[in-house]
């Protein structure tokens, strides 16, 4: 099995079966069905950390990403429009623990719970690791999923990140739309030689600043690559006020 870590998702297998988006119901109905059958990882360990890590408790301990990762993500909520940046933050492993955050709570508990009666299956296994050159680590690895997981359904203060259904197709439709779609922006000021307007300061819907030079801008207009919401393009080529 391609395998680079014993840390939680770092198998090949894992990542096919799961490392997508995924809307709560379907997500659900994958782990329930992939605790159930033999794969080439330990489901209960990966599954567990991943439900896991979207709790505070949890995602303090890096099983799947980081908190700094996992604060940049939930800012991409509610935008209409990805940067390239804000797309990139979007891969395999983050892609499904957006996923997992829009498990109604209640649910997601009694899944956690279901994750981590497996994970003590397969720690109680004395085959678990055995196909590790590191195996001792590796269940080390495992028993710190397992303990994590216990002190959130434990506490009453666990601190879950919730991404409502709508929110998440949000997300979903900002993600997929294409690149190409134009930037909104607004002209806040213009740059002067002598009577003559040479440049544009612009700001765009990411609340990023520019200078702009009156031909550049105008052609991005033409272009359809930026959308202005106060000044317009005309026939004769001169930029003027909407």
């Amino acid at each position: 099995m391609g395998v680079w870590g014993l840390k939680p998702f770092q198998n090949d297998s894992v990542l096919d079966d799961m490392g997508m988006f995924q809307f709560a119901d379907e997500l659900v109905t994958n782990i329930e069905k992939y605790l159930r059958m033999n794969r080439n990882y330990y489901p209960g360990y990966e599954f567990t950390a991943l439900l896991a890590s979207t709790y505070m408790h949890g995602a303090k301990q890096h099983f799947m990403l980081g908190e700094n990762e996992i604060l940049s993500i939930m800012k991409t909520l509610d935008k209409d429009v990805l940067t390239k940046e804000e797309k990139d933050l979007f891969y395999e492993n983050s892609k499904l623990w957006t996923s997992a955050c829009s498990i109604p709570l209640k649910e997601r508990k009694e899944l956690l719970k279901k994750c981590a009666n497996k994970l003590k299956n397969e720690l109680d296994d004395p085959r678990t690791g055995k196909e590790y050159f590191e195996k001792d680590e590796f269940i080390l690895c495992m028993k710190h999923v397992y303990t994590t997981a216990q002190e959130i359904l434990n506490s009453v203060n666990n601190r879950p990140a919730y991404i409502s259904k709508e929110r998440f197709e949000r997300l979903l439709k900002a993600y997929d739309k294409d690149d190409c779609s134009s930037l909104l922006i607004c002209c806040i000021d213009k740059i002067y030689k002598g009577n003559k307007i040479i440049a544009y300061v612009i700001e765009d819907q990411y609340h990023r600043r520019n200078e702009v030079m009156t031909e550049q801008l105008k052609d991005a207009i033409r272009n359809k690559t930026v959308e202005c919401t106060n000044l317009t393009l005309t026939s004769d080529n001169r930029l003027i006020s909407k």
